[in-house]
């Protein structure tokens, strides 16, 4: 079950009030820690619709395919639609105009907020142990750790570190492994997509979810 629900960036504060004895965290990237589930679905329909047969318009993209792994989004297409691209062709394609889009985004100071850079450092210097986990290809993963600050993570988690991704809780499992084999009910998971929500609460952690990048 979900156990909070966030629709506003808090204060580290905010999170030690209700969870005064957890000290472990995991938060997702794409919608919880960047806001950048447009451009992901942006870069999926333009790969789409140029190597498809499926012409669907943004809304119908996102309603699918928002936090779902990109290996299960080329199946799904490449079943209904033809891919006329191989797996590796499609994460390619895909992570270059992400990665562009990400630095694009940086440049302008748009990639990551305030807020975000000021919960994690706060998180950080409290000492709380602190693990990012996601549903993206791993390049996409360690362009965000070069902007937000790979030492606040003691260790962050793709798609090439389970065989089994979101919205199975495999990641959320391996990271309670790496945690030190800790139980689940003592990590916060921080997700806002419905894949990720279920694979949180799957793995038996104490669920929140956000919201805070809902229009």
């Amino acid at each position: 079950m979900i156990q909070s629900h966030w629709s506003k960036i808090p204060e580290e504060k905010d999170i030690r009030s209700m969870y005064p004895e957890h000290e472990y965290c995991i938060f997702d990237m794409d919608g919880t820690l960047i806001d950048s589930e447009p451009a992901h679905i942006k870069a999926l329909q333009k790969v789409a619709h140029k190597h498809s047969s499926c012409d669907w318009n943004y809304e119908k993209m996102h309603d699918h395919f928002s936090g779902k792994a990109d290996q299960d989004v080329y199946h799904t297409i490449d079943k209904n639609f033809n891919f006329r691209l191989s797996l590796v062709e499609f994460f390619s394609l895909k992570n270059e105009i992400l990665l562009k889009e990400f630095d694009y985004l940086a440049s302008k100071e748009m990639l990551i907020k305030d807020e975000i850079k000021n919960l994690l450092s706060t998180m950080y210097k409290k000492n709380w142990k602190l693990a990012l986990v996601t549903a993206s290809e791993d390049p996409l993963l360690q362009k965000i750790l070069d902007y937000l600050g790979r030492d606040l993570f003691k260790f962050s988690l793709s798609t090439k570190d389970t065989e089994r991704s979101k919205p199975f809780p495999d990641p959320y499992l391996k990271a309670f492994k790496l945690f030190g084999n800790i139980a689940p009910k003592e990590v916060l998971i921080f997700e806002d997509s419905e894949t990720g929500l279920q694979a949180a609460i799957s793995s038996k952690a104490v669920v929140n979810k956000v919201t805070w990048f809902n229009i």
